[in-house]
């Protein structure tokens, strides 16, 4: 909460030598908890996965956490999510906290399809590419979980992973190693973990 509320000074100070209109941030983690309190500031709130799908509260430390979370998301007065699934899961997780105050601004990219040439010769093969952290909360358990199964039915797809190898929370295990320990290193020709890339790399 102490670091929660130093944010909250830090805006103060701002706003003494130039007046903040809106004040955007997301629920996580937690860091305009005072902010959206304070009726001088027009305050948006952004739905990302809550911390209660990683959480299970099996303590006081994480059940404080993930009812802050779930107070900041009731006392925001306006809320913003990037898919029905987010307001899914956080009804899921806390209720109906925001279902009347919460509007869809759906994230998207131009369509390309039509002028972006593809320099390389028609294949056949398939390659997903994942790029970011690998951590529960971007669904990396869920992706290591469900490629066994689409390499055991498909065997024209190659993934590609690319971030840091972090280590599992309450496990001494990284995501990759488990990975691999759990398949015995079945798929190492088809699942590729590069690691942490440049942008040089990745454009």
């Amino acid at each position: 909460m102490a670091r929660t509320y130093s944010y909250y000074e830090e805006l103060l100070k701002i706003h003494e030598k130039r007046p903040v209109d809106i004040v955007h941030a997301s629920i996580w983690p937690c860091l305009h908890y005072y902010t959206v309190q304070d009726e001088r500031f027009v305050c948006v709130t952004t739905l990302v996965t809550p911390v209660a799908h990683v959480l299970k509260g099996d303590d006081s430390s994480e059940r404080f956490i993930m009812d802050l979370e779930k107070d900041l998301i009731k006392k925001s007065k306006y809320v913003l999510a990037d898919s029905k699934a987010i307001l899914d899961e956080i009804e899921r997780c806390y209720g109906d906290v925001c279902k009347n105050n919460a509007s869809i601004l759906y994230l998207g990219l131009k369509d390309e399809a039509q002028t972006v040439k593809i320099n390389r010769e028609a294949s056949s093969e398939i390659e997903i590419l994942y790029v970011g952290r690998f951590e529960n909360r971007k669904g990396t358990d869920t992706l290591l979980e469900a490629i066994p199964k689409i390499l055991d039915k498909y065997d024209d797809i190659t993934f590609r992973l690319l971030g840091v190898n972090s280590q599992i929370p309450g496990l001494n295990t990284t995501y990759k190693d488990k990975f691999i320990s759990e398949t015995k290193n079945k798929y190492s020709q088809k699942v590729i973990f590069e690691g942490e890339v440049s942008n040089e790399v990745l454009n």
